[in-house]
């Protein structure tokens, strides 16, 4: 029994490394790559940063937001954790846009309904609320 199960894992490791190797993404039994399988795939780069400035006429940051950049083959993702959105774009620049224009429709999407907000959406509203001024 432990020779088999020795067997498999050899196996496993094998065919995911032959599938890495042409592409092709290889997962574990919970649907997320395994680091062993990822090998000599291209693994997205992460990098940190404090987004200061929404570049809107009316809404003002009081505090920073912090942000993800995320790096894959086709495109860079700004993800701002704390509020649950995203941007996209081929550049930096523009997925940073895209995240500041989704974070200024969400502001003014929940503005307009805070008074009935329950549950994730008033947290979000009371954090944007209390970094976002609007003039």
């Amino acid at each position: 029994m432990i020779i088999v199960g020795q067997s498999r894992n050899i196996l496993n490791s094998a065919l995911g490394s032959l599938l890495a190797l042409i592409g092709q993404t290889c997962y574990d039994k919970n649907m997320k790559p395994s680091t062993a399988q990822r090998g000599y795939q291209q693994i997205a780069v992460s990098k940190p940063l404090l987004l200061y400035s929404l570049h809107h006429p009316r809404l003002f940051l009081k505090a920073p937001i912090a942000v993800s950049l995320e790096y894959d083959a086709d495109q860079v993702i700004a993800y701002a954790h704390d509020l649950e959105v995203f941007g996209y774009g081929e550049t930096e620049i523009e997925a940073l846009s895209d995240l500041r224009r989704t974070v200024c429709d969400l502001y003014f999407e929940l503005a307009e309904h805070h008074k009935s907000l329950e549950g994730e959406a008033r947290s979000i509203w009371e954090y944007l609320s209390q970094i976002i001024e609007s003039r």
